[in-house]
């Protein structure tokens, strides 16, 4: 039994580094084999060709970028303006990455950003990179600044976590638009204020969701208090 083990794990890593092969073999031949085409293009024959309408929103994000620096605020801009993904949907911070970090966008063919059944970016170093495969869609110059922004903000240490606990966080809904929402505080006066507040018009836009925002303890005490008599009723 241990002896078939082992063999059916070489055959699943040699059918694994087989296929790897023949993507890279396809990528060095300027053909896509890496999935549905990137946003801003579109695939015949193999290869990607650039979709002129999406084009000019891809663009817009790295301009966008450069001036608001946070995907958030890129989203939050082209949700406003009533611009929308390829299905139609509302643009998603995390979505923006996933466009600004694709050195597709400057010519180049990539394989291996994804691990399998995972929708979490794998560090750069282990991607698969072939330059050069066709027209860059973005200025080099534009997607290197870019680049070094993200790499910046990296660098830089995480700001502490909003101070004071947010017990509903994430269980409490928005009542327009039922998204979940997170805590928030702000300081005035020399005191810190906690509020809940929409989560998607934080991140989506007011075009999305003209957003709620509830008092903190105000909120906590009311769903404590009905808690308390949920349970003396029992």
């Amino acid at each position: 039994v241990h002896i078939l083990g082992s063999f059916a794990q070489f055959e699943r890593e040699l059918l694994i580094e087989r296929t790897r092969e023949g993507h890279l073999q396809r990528l060095h031949r300027r053909e896509w084999s890496c999935g549905p085409a990137p946003f801003g293009y579109r695939k015949v024959e193999g290869k990607l060709v650039e979709v002129p309408e999406e084009a000019a929103v891809v663009r817009r994000m790295f301009d966008l970028f450069l001036e608001h620096k946070t995907y958030g605020g890129v989203a939050r801009q082209l949700n406003d303006e009533g611009v929308r993904t390829r299905r139609g949907n509302a643009w998603y911070p995390s979505v923006i990455k996933g466009i600004l970090l694709n050195p597709v966008y400057v010519g180049a063919n990539v394989y291996g950003r994804y691990a399998s059944g995972d929708t979490r970016l794998k560090p750069k170093e282990e991607w698969t990179v072939v330059p050069g495969m066709r027209k860059a869609l973005v200025d080099p110059e534009v997607f290197d600044a870019v680049q070094g922004i993200i790499e910046g903000k990296a660098a830089e240490p995480k700001p502490p976590a909003p101070r004071g606990p947010y017990l509903l966080s994430g269980l409490v809904r928005c009542g327009r638009c039922g998204s979940p929402m997170c805590g928030k505080s702000t300081s005035r006066d020399g005191k810190v204020h906690r509020y809940y507040v929409c989560n998607a018009s934080i991140h989506l836009g007011k075009v999305f969701c003209e957003g709620t925002s509830v008092v903190a303890g105000r909120l906590e005490k009311a769903v404590v208090g009905r808690i308390a008599e949920m349970a003396e009723r029992q």
